[in-house]
């Protein structure tokens, strides 16, 4: 209950320079008539006009988290607020980043890992069909060493030609 004699009453309307993020007036009639949370915002009506006072503002915030708004009763205070808020709206951009770069570090490094098993599959099928090439050589016919020719040279896996290599 708002005590007259020690509180400082304001209007609605200069009640809301109070809160960090500035409600409407008709937000703190709403916050008046039916709360939040289960609290009212103290209020009290003189010659036909709602007041609040700066405590009653505070005491609501303090019950309530008020939207996560802080009280602010000075320009320096509100300043301190703003600057706080800008810190912590930092901090959590920072943690945004991080995230998002160990997000896109994760699928690189998945998409590496896959690449490698390809390579290393690559690789095996390689060198199983060099030694299909070379025993077969070995097998039969004499002459020089077969010559392997690479893949994109031709439209075959490997293409295998009787000259080239010098025998060993």
């Amino acid at each position: 209950m708002i005590n007259l004699k020690t509180e400082t009453l304001v209007s609605f309307d200069k009640a809301t320079t109070y809160f960090t993020e500035r409600p409407n007036v008709f937000t703190l009639h709403r916050w008046r008539l039916w709360g939040v949370i289960g609290v009212k915002l103290e209020s009290t009506c003189l010659d036909g006009q709602h007041f609040t006072s700066i405590e009653a503002v505070g005491r609501f915030c303090n019950a309530t988290g008020a939207l996560g708004t802080q009280v602010a009763e000075t320009g320096e205070q509100r300043l301190k607020l703003s600057e706080k808020a800008e810190q912590e709206m930092h901090k959590a951009l920072m943690y945004f980043s991080l995230d998002a770069t160990v997000a896109t570090l994760t699928t690189q490094i998945s998409v590496l890992d896959r690449l490698h098993e390809s390579m290393a599959k690559a690789e095996e099928d390689c060198r199983a069909a060099l030694e299909r090439v070379f025993a077969l050589w070995k097998a039969g016919a004499g002459g020089d060493a077969p010559r392997v020719v690479p893949a994109a040279m031709t439209n075959d896996s490997l293409v295998v030609h009787s000259s080239g290599l010098p025998r060993t």
